[in-house]
């Protein structure tokens, strides 16, 4: 991943309390970050009782014309009490459903770090702009409406994917992220189907390693251990309030 006139530092944290453990850390990284759709946007969906387009796999292009499918919030799905698009008539006759979501891109941010947030039962192969960019619980290769997913998975706990540099994915202007969402049999008592897009304007993360190109970085967190008089961050000294445990520090990465 190519990067011209930006510096990018890899940071290493590391966060001790006086008298026990820092929990919940929090890392604030960046500013002017996106949400380009949102966790209960208004999405168009298809119920998966038949191919979604024509050709079968037409229906992810970002020119794809969805003007006859239905329209609804996320999540969709029922049985789990997440729905705000209920699928009433999904148990017993159709495994998957389609969902699409268009979106404008009026500047970008072409080294901001692309971040696809799911909650889902049971799978779900998630595109942008036609490319696939994430695939959980289903088999590689092409799938059908009639794929079931091969696992069991909960919602509850949505999961974010990290997708790399939001330049490598999103262009000015019109982008669509289409999603299809998988049960693992047509019997199942649940699905669900929460996706969410966001980006940071300065950081990009891999695994627990963040890389940020600003010179200043905001942390914040808690900590329950009993009698912390401190928190320190490397060599600095948090902000600490000693009776909810809560402290946040923002520190200076590059030399003024």
């Amino acid at each position: 991943m190519r990067f011209s006139g930006v510096r990018l530092v890899s940071v290493v944290l590391a966060a001790i309390a006086w008298g026990g453990p820092v929990y919940s850390l929090t890392l604030q990284l960046g500013s002017g970050g996106n949400s380009y759709v949102s966790p209960g946007a208004v999405w168009r969906f298809f119920r998966g009782t038949e191919p979604a387009g024509t050709p079968a796999d037409a229906w992810k292009e970002v020119n794809f014309d969805d003007s006859k499918w239905e329209t609804g919030p996320s999540g969709f799905g029922f049985g789990d009490n997440d729905d705000a698009t209920v699928l009433a008539d999904m148990q017993g006759q159709y495994a998957t459903v389609y969902i699409r979501r268009e979106f404008t891109v009026s500047s970008l941010v072409g080294g901001a770090a692309l971040e696809l947030t799911v909650d889902y039962d049971d799978g779900f192969i998630a595109c942008l702009n036609g490319r696939e960019v994430a695939r959980r619980g289903l088999p590689a290769g092409p799938v059908t409406y009639q794929t079931l997913a091969s696992q069991s998975h909960e919602a509850g706990t949505p999961e974010t994917i990290n997708l790399g540099a939001a330049g490598d994915w999103l262009q000015e202007g019109k982008n669509v992220l289409a999603i299809e969402g998988h049960n693992n049999s047509l019997t199942s008592s649940d699905v669900s189907l929460i996706p969410s897009l966001q980006s940071g304007s300065d950081v990009l993360r891999n695994g627990n390693m963040y890389i940020v190109t600003t010179d200043t970085v905001a942390l914040a967190g808690h900590t329950e251990a009993a009698g912390a008089a401190r928190v320190m961050v490397g060599d600095v000294a948090a902000d600490f309030d000693p009776l909810d445990g809560s402290w946040h520090v923002t520190s200076t990465w590059f030399p003024a």
